[in-house]
């Protein structure tokens, strides 16, 4: 088929929901909300959040702006406009405006989820040893695992980054498989990340499995430590409530962001494997990711009371809210 008639066929399929416009678009339109969202909920964390909640004060901001990084840096520094089953595409935000080598916004990209995902891993961390207490073991090496997780974080994708292949070869096979890119945008030029993208999704997957792994442990170790306290009576029913209804809420504001946000980035592992190209869906599936920020900050002003107040009282709502803040005390 010549190149005249592919693209005429092109220019018949292709819809608006392919096109690069379509994602900065609509990026662009959901930053007017998530961006002051995301400014709001840092001021209430950090003004009000009560004494009791000290201990947790800091690795919630910690968490809450890790999500607001991953928001601003995919729907504003980088948006990612990439083309499955090739890991192929480009940025079309300000990095790639200001020049930025694209094999470092892929880096950026993969390196941020992984960072946010071991801040999830230190809260729940955090709330285990506070409440396990004499850990003097774990103590002295806490701080050094620490590092250690947030270092391979850092640096676990980075071997990926030497198999970039070459350009001269990559783009016009890619282009040859993918003849309608031309028309998903008219200005974007294409950088294959790799021909075959399952080895790093592979990569990916396994490392966050991990992550998963460890986030789950801490979260099982906090129930049993709880539930044991509740035995032997060590802490009032009161106060184990508390930290029960805490650690609920904790798991709400990092779990639903997760499954409602990541789960459809499981369709990789369908889209790959079976060669499958729609690049509808795969707009979709970023937009979707950029949605994980802004949903982690209304969970954290709803599910927890004290924010929750906070914000009903700033917003000077009229609804009938508990002023009882004993409720809110976590040592």
């Amino acid at each position: 088929m010549s190149t005249a008639n592919q693209l005429e066929i092109c220019n018949s399929t292709v819809t608006y929901f392919d096109t690069t416009d379509f994602l900065s678009t609509t990026l662009h339109s959901m930053s007017f909300f998530q961006y002051p969202s995301h400014i709001f909920g840092a001021i209430v964390i950090i003004f009000h959040t009560p004494h009791g909640m000290a201990s947790v004060k800091w690795s919630l901001l910690s968490l809450h702006v890790w999500s607001s990084i991953l928001d601003v840096y995919w729907s504003l520094l980088a948006i990612p406009f990439v083309t499955f089953p090739y890991m192929a595409g480009n940025g079309i935000g300000v990095l790639s405006e200001l020049g930025l080598d694209t094999r470092f916004q892929v880096y950026l990209s993969v390196t941020i989820v992984a960072v946010l995902v071991a801040t999830m891993v230190k809260v729940y961390e955090n709330r285990w040893f506070l409440l396990a207490r004499n850990l003097k073991k774990w103590k002295k090496i806490r701080k050094k695992l620490c590092l250690i997780h947030y270092f391979a974080s850092c640096t676990y994708f980075i071997p990926l980054l030497f198999f970039v292949p070459y350009q001269e070869e990559a783009v016009p096979y890619v282009l040859k498989q993918i003849p309608c890119y031309s028309v998903y945008t008219k200005t974007v030029p294409l950088f294959v990340f790799t021909l075959n993208p399952l080895p790093a999704i592979i990569v990916v997957a396994i490392f966050a499995s991990m992550q998963i792994i460890l986030m789950t442990s801490f979260i099982a170790l906090t129930v049993k430590i709880l539930a044991v306290q509740a035995r032997r009576n060590t802490s009032s029913q009161y106060t184990i409530a508390l930290h029960r209804k805490f650690l609920y809420a904790l798991i709400a504001q990092t779990g639903l962001p997760v499954v409602v946000v990541f789960c459809p980035l499981l369709s990789l592992f369908y889209l790959v494997p079976m060669g499958y190209h729609n690049q509808a869906i795969t707009n979709g599936i970023f937009v979707s990711v950029s949605m994980h920020g802004f949903l982690s900050t209304v969970l954290l002003l709803l599910v927890h009371q004290p924010y929750r107040m906070a914000t009903l009282r700033i917003f000077k709502c009229r609804w009938k809210v508990k002023t009882n803040v004993r409720g809110s005390s976590f040592k």
